[in-house]
């Protein structure tokens, strides 16, 4: 992932925020707002997440932009986001944690791995994975030829 889009996401999310917070001159009452203590808490977070990216820090960007997500989510479900703004505040969040990613460091894999310095797949005998046993049971039958009388 290119760190300009990266940062670009984030500004993305805090623009939005920033957006609905009412400060601007030519806004009107029927405007959706969100009100100034979310809207910045919303963008000093996504601001921490562009300086994270800015400084090589993907990983502690990535941990940001799910804390990022989950006071979006609870900021909405707590009637703090007006519904007008919503699903667009959302779905650039939701970018932004799809897009941000930690990468396992390679001696993670090895430690999953065989010892060849190759990790299994993610799916390949994982213990934490539900497994489901099924058992079949079968009963032998003998087959007795018919005898006729005459």
């Amino acid at each position: 992932m290119s760190g300009r889009f990266a940062t670009w996401l984030a500004a993305a999310g805090c623009a939005l925020t920033l957006a609905g917070c009412g400060g601007g001159s030519e806004q009107t009452s029927s405007e959706p707002v969100i009100p100034a203590p979310v809207a910045d808490d919303l963008a000093s977070r996504s601001e921490e997440i562009a300086a994270s990216l800015e400084g090589g820090d993907v990983c502690g960007a990535a941990q940001q932009a799910d804390v990022l997500n989950d006071a979006v989510n609870q900021a909405v479900a707590n009637g703090r986001i007006p519904g007008a703004l919503q699903e667009e505040l959302q779905s650039v969040v939701s970018e932004l944690v799809d897009t941000v990613n930690c990468q396992q460091p390679e001696e993670e894999d090895e430690k999953r791995g065989n010892g060849n310095g190759k990790g299994k797949d993610k799916d390949e005998d994982d213990e934490s994975a539900p497994t489901t046993t099924t058992t079949t049971t079968t009963t032998p039958t003998t087959t007795v030829p018919e005898t006729t009388t005459e």
